[in-house]
């Protein structure tokens, strides 16, 4: 709410000589992650700690697909069934990918199929449009759904092709290894 960002960028500029040079050109404010009805706090002791969930074998791409799954700005409450669903959903994209690796007939000169450049297209308007991580699974979401009802007899050259388009596009725009 105003004018909480503006002070903030007002107290930045005056802390650096123009020599410095700029510390910032954008500011960005996340929303708060609550945990069991209340923020996540010290002084509560209610945090979810990534070490733990990794020592307790949690995939590292579930824990951020589960972060991703909200927008950055957006209040949301962490759980065991957020964690659940994107586990989930990674185990449906890692299937898609499974299948065009048992058909890997593809060369390296193979096209993409039409549905993975407009994945890749789709990913990235979603993420210009104030990173809307969420919006972007969603279409990920569509491409391996579509890959799958065809799976495995209707798996194509450019399918096979398009599935290394998809699992870059994963990893470079959204940070997760397929």
């Amino acid at each position: 709410m105003f004018p909480h960002h503006e002070l903030t960028a007002s107290h930045a500029r005056v802390a650096f000589t123009p020599a410095e040079g700029v510390f910032a050109r954008v500011y960005a404010h996340a929303g708060m992650v609550s945990y069991q009805g209340h923020k996540m706090s010290k002084s509560l002791g209610n945090l979810v700690f990534v070490n733990r969930l990794l020592s307790d074998g949690v995939d590292p791409m579930a824990i951020r697909m589960a972060l991703l799954t909200r927008h950055y700005r957006s209040d949301w409450e962490w759980t065991d069934a957020v964690l659940g669903d994107a586990d989930a959903r990674l185990a449906r994209w890692r299937a898609a990918l499974a299948y065009t690796e048992a058909a890997a007939s593809a060369g390296p000169d193979d096209a993409p199929s039409a549905a993975a450049a407009e994945t890749l297209a789709g990913v990235r308007a979603r993420m210009r449009d104030d990173l809307d991580a969420p919006g972007a699974l969603g279409i990920v979401d569509r491409w391996a759904d579509r890959l799958l009802a065809d799976a495995p007899t209707r798996i194509t050259p450019a399918d096979v092709s398009g599935a290394r388009l998809i699992r870059d596009v994963t990893d470079a725009l959204l940070g997760i290894r397929l």
